[in-house]
């Protein structure tokens, strides 16, 4: 289970094209806390540092950039895991057609392909974010 990709999500792979390594080990502990979805002040925490100093790294547009870039990573993760999995749920719920099925395995098979089909959405929204962002950065209009 460890090599499956579902065991990495939630694991900070090392710095990305977008996360810059000059960060420190305390504010990536930072960063990977805060794309886990913990508060600025479990996030100090869990970094050993102070509420004060977490919440100034916060604003700081290396970290930010970092986080956000953490979070696409555990998206990408996650939708690769729900495409390989929206397959067999697909395969079980045609199997299902067939005869009387099992309401758990049904229910779960609609769940991962539900899953699957909001995250494919909400991965072209960011996509498209992410577009206009640079565009305006740019000095570009929308």
């Amino acid at each position: 289970m460890a090599n499956h990709p579902v065991a990495r999500i939630g694991t900070f792979q090392g710095p990305t094209a977008k996360c810059p390594d000059s960060l420190t080990a305390r504010e990536m502990a930072f960063v990977e806390a805060m794309a886990q979805g913990e508060t600025q002040n479990q996030a100090a925490t869990l970094a050993r540092v102070s509420v004060r100093t977490a919440r100034r790294w916060a604003h700081r547009p290396e970290i930010v950039a970092a986080v956000r870039a953490r979070i696409s990573e555990m998206l990408a993760t996650a939708r690769a895991v729900l495409a390989a999995g929206s397959a067999r749920a697909a395969r079980s719920l045609i199997a299902m057609t067939d005869g009387p099925g099992d309401a758990v395995n049904v229910a779960a098979s609609r769940a991962v392909l539900e899953g699957a089909s909001k995250l494919v959405a909400l991965e072209e929204i960011e996509s498209r974010l992410a577009e206009l962002e640079e565009r305006l950065a740019r000095g570009g209009r929308l």
